[in-house]
């Protein structure tokens, strides 16, 4: 189980060189019996000499559009499904920030910088407006939430957060439909009006 849910941020590692990062990852696991005929097999583990005899068993899907402040609430759902359980059910959540190009990973409660929490709900609403706009890119099993659009004052609430990290846009990358609009290789310059952040402002507007 452990190798399994290393595979899975190790895949999420190659694809932070992207500009706006990965889906989020919900990875679940559960206890399913160390001499189970089903599980005690060699399918997570590379070395044909060992076992995947932890007894448990790991599940995952994508999401986009999910609040990290209320990510809570949905894994406490995770976990109630399925409980009781013979040993305790682990939840990874994994969400990446644009800006400061880390992956968030929550497996326990920590004190968190606001402004690192605000950097995080720019990134889901950019990779949430991105996605529905480019579908052929959306990962299989991919879940989008509404939470940042599911009324008019959600709405309002996105557009507020993502103006205020407009300085910061041009970290969000260009689609390559503008084209390079010039050759003095600043990122920063170029991409200041011209970027996924507000390309997702205009669509929110």
């Amino acid at each position: 189980m452990g190798k399994l849910r290393g595979s899975l941020v190790g895949i999420r590692a190659n694809l932070q060189h992207q500009d706006i990062g990965p889906p989020d990852l919900i990875h679940r696991s559960i206890y399913a019996g160390s001499k189970s005929a089903l599980y005690n097999q060699n399918d997570f583990v590379k070395d044909k000499q060992k076992k995947d005899d932890d007894g448990y068993v790991g599940y995952y899907h994508f999401v986009n559009g999910l609040k990290p402040q209320s990510s809570e609430q949905y894994i406490m759902e995770l976990i109630k499904h399925g409980a009781p359980y013979k040993r305790d059910a682990i939840i990874t959540y994994c969400t990446y920030n644009i800006f400061s190009k880390t992956d968030f990973r929550m497996k326990y409660t920590s004190e968190i910088h606001p402004n690192y929490l605000k950097e995080l709900d720019a990134s889901q609403i950019v990779r949430f407006i991105y996605y529905l706009d480019n579908p052929d890119n959306q990962l299989v099993g991919l879940v989008n939430f509404p939470d940042y659009v599911k009324d008019k004052e959600a709405i309002l609430g996105s557009l507020d957060i993502l103006t205020k990290h407009l300085p910061k846009g041009y970290m969000t990358g260009t689609s390559s439909g503008y084209g390079a609009p010039t050759s003095c290789g600043d990122d920063k310059k170029t991409n200041y009006y011209r970027n996924r952040l507000v390309d997702a402002i205009i669509r929110l507007d």
